[in-house]
């Protein structure tokens, strides 16, 4: 059971798993199907597409703004070290670059995800253990904002790079 939304996907991929646990409903893998195009049909049935020319962020109509194709070449790219501040910059063709006045904006490599290789930009690291007011048994209390890290957002399949888009025609 699949349902669909702007850059996301809810998933039952397993109907015979534990209902009860939050893993349950996950968040698939749409944005590694855009990337690879190889779209997952069922558990373990997969049918080969080709990677989606669709902008990953801002205007759809912005000509520089790279799409998920644009990140298929960088799935196995090696992590980055713990701390290292990031100033790669992608663009449509897929093209890295170093950016050292990025560097003032100071935004690091974190977490280290095994599964894939990766690590994730510290701004979103805070913001998936971020704390704050939660509806939890009809009452509002302060708690983690997720369960798990992950649980909204899924695992990196690239290390974050920076990158120049339109956004309502700037």
């Amino acid at each position: 059971v699949v349902q669909y939304f702007d850059k996301s996907r809810m998933e039952i991929t397993d109907p015979n798993a534990d209902p009860s646990s939050i893993w349950y409903v996950t968040n698939g893998l749409l944005a590694r199907e855009l990337v690879t195009g190889q779209l997952q049909l069922g558990l373990d049935d997969f049918q080969q597409r080709e990677p989606a020319d669709v902008n990953v962020a801002g205007d759809e109509i912005d000509p520089n703004a790279p799409t998920y194709r644009s990140f298929a070449g960088l799935l196995d790219t090696p992590p980055l070290d713990e701390g290292q501040v990031i100033t790669a910059r992608v663009d449509r063709a897929g093209n890295v670059s170093d950016d050292p006045a990025l560097a003032e904006r100071g935004v690091t490599a974190t977490a280290f995800v095994p599964e894939t290789n990766h690590r994730i930009a510290a701004p979103f690291w805070d913001f998936m253990n971020a704390s704050g007011l939660v509806h939890q048994n009809g009452v509002n209390v302060e708690a983690p904002l997720f369960e798990s890290p992950f649980f909204a957002t899924g695992l990196p399949i690239t290390e974050a790079y920076w990158t120049t888009v339109q956004v309502g025609g700037t």
